[in-house]
C-alpha cells in the first residue's frame, strides 16, 4: 500500500479484503465514494475549532484584556497624568498598572532601585 493514504484508506482496503469472498464485495466506486466522505467529513469539525478559537479570543478581549491594562489600578489613578505624558500625548498602547506595598518610601527606594 501506497504511504500518505490516510487511515481511512487502510480500513477500507481491510474491509475490501475481510469481503471479498461475501455475495457483495467492495467495488471501486465505492471506496472512491468512501474516501471522499472521510474527507469531506473533516469540514465540521475545522469550522468548530475556529469558531471555538473565535470565541475564546473575543471573551479574552472584551473582559481579560481591559482587566490586564488597569491591574490594581484605582480609575482616578488611570485617569491622571503621569510624569512623561507630556513627552508622547497620543501614545499607542497605553496601560496603568498598581501594587499597594504597606512600608516606608525609605524601605521600598533601594529595591526600586536594584530593579532599575
Amino acid at each position: 500500500m501506497p504511504e500518505g493514504r490516510g487511515l481511512s484508506f487502510k480500513l477500507i482496503e481491510q474491509m475490501r479484503f475481510a469481503c471479498s469472498s461475501c455475495a457483495n464485495p467492495f467495488t471501486d466506486e465505492s471506496v472512491v465514494a468512501m474516501q471522499k466522505a472521510s474527507r469531506y467529513s473533516r469540514a465540521p469539525n475545522t469550522i468548530a475549532v475556529i469558531a471555538l478559537i473565535g470565541l475564546v479570543m473575543m471573551a479574552y478581549l472584551r473582559w481579560a484584556r481591559p482587566y490586564q491594562l488597569r491591574w490594581g489600578a484605582t480609575d482616578a489613578q488611570a485617569q491622571r497624568t503621569m510624569p512623561g505624558d507630556e513627552l508622547n500625548p497620543n501614545p499607542m498602547f497605553l496601560a496603568t498598572r498598581a501594587i499597594t506595598i504597606e512600608a516606608k518610601p525609605e524601605d521600598i527606594w533601594p529595591w526600586l532601585v536594584q530593579m532599575g
